[in-house]
C-alpha cells in the first residue's frame, strides 16, 4: 500500500487498512475534538449565560413559590434579560420562561417571578 498523509498531524503513514485516514487512534480522535471543539463554544458559551441567569433567579427566590423583584436589582446582579428559553402568553399577557422559572412584568420596573413544577407521572 501506498502512504497517506495524516489529516490531523500532515505525517507520512503506511495505512493497515485501505480507507485509514490517521495515523494513529489519538490523531483520529484530536482531529474530531478540534473539528467539534468550534462548534461547541457557542453552544456552550449560551449553556453558561443561561446557567447563571437561572442561579440568580434560584437564589432570589429562594424556597417560596413565587417573588416580586424589582427590574434594576436583577439588572444589576448581571441578569440577562435577552436569554429566555420560552415564551408564555395568558389572556394577552406574555411571560418569559428560564427553564423552570416564569418571569411575567406587572409594571416596566416590577417583574413577578414564579417557579413552575412540571406534574412528573411515573412510567
Amino acid at each position: 500500500m501506498l502512504q497517506k498523509q495524516c489529516r490531523y498531524s500532515g505525517n507520512w503513514f503506511k495505512p493497515k487498512r485501505n480507507n485509514q485516514r490517521f495515523e494513529n487512534n489519538k490523531a483520529r480522535s484530536n482531529y474530531h475534538n478540534q473539528k467539534y471543539r468550534k462548534l461547541y463554544a457557542e453552544v456552550n458559551k449560551i449553556s453558561r449565560s443561561l446557567f447563571f441567569n437561572y442561579k440568580v433567579l434560584h437564589k432570589l427566590i429562594g424556597y417560596r413559590d413565587y417573588i416580586e423583584i424589582e427590574k434594576k436589582i436583577l439588572s444589576k446582579l448581571r441578569y440577562d434579560f435577552s436569554l429566555v428559553t420560552g415564551i408564555e402568553e395568558e389572556d394577552g399577557i406574555k411571560s418569559f420562561l428560564l427553564f423552570n422559572f416564569k418571569l411575567t412584568f406587572i409594571t416596566n420596573e416590577k417583574i413577578l417571578i414564579e417557579k413552575k413544577y412540571e406534574n412528573i407521572r411515573p412510567i
